[in-house]
């Protein structure tokens, strides 16, 4: 039989898992298949240890793992989103913070009634198109966890940044964003 080498979508495809799972196996070092040009290359021994890997991960009893609760400034979304456009080699931190996020669900993305208009005015007026900002905020509001905040503390010179002080105060934040 002739020896196959596939590569990591295609070894999910045949697998009939996520990608994302299989790269997860690589990275924990479950499997270390041949990696040559920047791509990993499955033959049919690393397909079955990977299948193997499934099974028995499957049997075990789920683990819940802690993530870090925090608010995002608004100079880090503008900037990630920034990032997108550009060409892939050139991501940005903020850019490739953003996509680790929607990813991987890194942590807690924490908001109050506040911070989603003030997300929505900025990239407004730095000319993001509506159904893109649309696609964003409703993005956000969906996977973000709300934090009620009756009352905004006076605890930042800038005006602007009280609604997340106050979000990250309530929301007994690990993480804050920040940037520049």
């Amino acid at each position: 039989m002739q020896n196959v080498e596939l590569k990591l979508k295609q070894a999910s495809a045949v697998l009939g898992v996520p990608p994302k799972d299989l790269q997860n196996l690589v990275q924990l070092g479950v499997i270390c298949p041949a990696r040559r040009k920047k791509v990993y290359w499955f033959d049919r021994k690393l397909l079955l240890q990977a299948k193997v890997a499934f099974y028995r991960s499957a049997s075990l009893p789920a683990r819940r793992r802690k993530r870090p609760r925090g608010v995002v400034d608004t100079s880090v979304l503008v900037a990630g989103i920034a990032g997108f456009k550009a060409p892939p080699d050139l991501k940005n931190s903020s850019a490739l913070f953003l996509r680790e996020w929607i990813e991987n669900d890194t942590f807690f993305w924490l908001l109050n009634d506040d911070i989603p208009q003030e997300y929505k005015a900025v990239l407004a007026r730095l000319g993001v198109r509506r159904a893109l900002l649309g696609r964003i905020i409703n993005l956000l509001r969906e996977e973000a966890e709300f934090v009620p905040v009756s009352a905004a503390p006076d605890i930042s010179p800038d005006p602007d940044d009280v609604p997340f002080c106050a979000c990250a105060e309530r929301g007994l934040i690990v993480l804050c964003v920040l940037r520049g």
